[in-house]
């Protein structure tokens, strides 16, 4: 009995003593799941401050986002005001310069027709010399040209009025008026040679081109009268000959 007593001590003590080890492992676990725990709510706690911080500043991105297209959008509304203003401004100026320039236009004819005088640039390589100056008008009347062509030649009279081809000279600033059916100006260019150049070669064809004016102005007799003294004053002259062909073409057509 006594045997069997001391047996089953020893094997409740040994029992016991397997429970300790299991009770302190499983301490060992469970403070090391309460440890792991805490770790985990603080990592949590802190990436859900860094959350809200980050959430807190994209609120802020956003609103500010929608404050600068807010300010845009006014700024685009103010901008284009202020297109529409000035593209109303530049019409206005653009009516006015034209207005403007209709008025010059007009002036500088006057000036032409019957003032005698060119608001024209003159081109800055034109020759300086009579001879130069007469050819640079014959070539500005062949472009048709004719306001050019009465620039140079009012630059002929008034830098060598009184040499021996101002007649040609006036011839061209005749047939530039003629061409663009300005006949009284034309005219009185003819005339000028007829009572101040009579001798001059171009004397025939001032009165032919006299004529011709006459007859494109509807002034029919007058037009036979010119191209009849042509053809008497001048009898052999090849313009003489032209103009007596017309003066009998128009003797039956007149009216």
């Amino acid at each position: 009995m006594k045997r069997f007593i001391a047996l089953t001590f020893c094997s409740l003590l040994f029992t016991g003593c397997v429970k300790s080890s299991d009770h302190d492992k499983l301490t060992q676990r469970v403070s090391s799941l309460e440890q792991f725990r805490n770790e985990t709510r603080r990592a949590l706690k802190a990436d859900l401050s860094r959350a809200e911080n980050l959430s807190s500043r994209l609120k802020e991105a956003a609103s500010e986002l929608r404050k600068s297209g807010a300010d845009i959008n006014v700024r685009l509304d103010d901008q284009e005001q202020a297109n529409r203003r000035l593209k109303g401004r530049l019409e206005e100026v653009e009516y006015l310069t034209k207005k403007l320039t209709e008025k010059l236009d007009r002036i500088g004819k006057f000036l032409d027709n019957r003032m005698g005088f060119s608001i024209i640039d003159l081109p800055k390589d034109l020759p300086q010399n009579p001879e130069g100056l007469l050819q640079a008008a014959e070539a500005a009347l062949k472009k048709n040209d004719h306001a050019l062509t009465r620039a140079i030649v009012r630059k002929f009279k008034d830098d060598f009025g009184n040499h021996a081809d101002n007649a040609r000279a006036l011839l061209l600033l005749g047939e530039s008026y003629r061409k663009e059916a300005k006949y009284k100006p034309a005219l009185k260019a003819y005339e000028e040679i007829w009572v101040h150049h009579k001798d001059h070669a171009v004397a025939p064809m001032a009165l032919l081109y006299a004529g011709h004016t006459l007859r494109d102005s509807n002034e029919c007799k007058k037009a036979i009268q010119m191209y009849r003294l042509l053809s008497k004053t001048f009898r052999k002259m090849p313009e003489a000959i032209k103009a007596k062909e017309l003066y009998k073409a128009l003797q039956g057509n007149c009216n």
